[in-house]
């Protein structure tokens, strides 16, 4: 009977394929920058009582990227002096993206808030 079992676990083993090779695909950018324009400003106009939840996670979504994307290049790429909050920042790297060409928004948008950073806010 232990043969049996060694038999029946070997032709198993030796019947399932191979792994097929993984799919590759052209890499996407977790947010364009038209996406990220889009959130930041989704609802800032109206009122904060009569924005819909999705507006506002929409919003917070945009704001938590660029937190990310700013905190990852300071120091290095961009850096901050102190001398401008950073919600004034994050209004005014949306407000020079929301500038750009709708070409040049369709760019990988933690880039275009890089250069935006770098030309703003450079380390001397």
């Amino acid at each position: 009977m232990g043969n049996l079992f060694a038999i029946v676990g070997a032709v198993a083993m030796l019947s399932q394929q191979p792994a097929a090779a993984a799919e590759s695909w052209k890499p996407v950018p977790r947010m364009s920058g038209q996406e990220f324009v889009q959130r930041f400003f989704n609802g800032k106009d109206i009122p904060l009582g009569q924005q819909t939840t999705k507006m506002m996670v929409e919003r917070e979504l945009a704001l938590g990227y660029v937190a990310g994307v700013a905190d990852a290049a300071q120091g290095t790429q961009w850096c901050d002096k102190g001398l401008v909050k950073s919600v004034e920042i994050d209004a005014e790297l949306a407000h020079a993206l929301r500038k750009l060409p709708q070409d040049t928004l369709q760019q990988n948008a933690g880039k275009l808030i890089i250069e935006q950073l770098k030309k703003r806010f450079p380390c001397d």
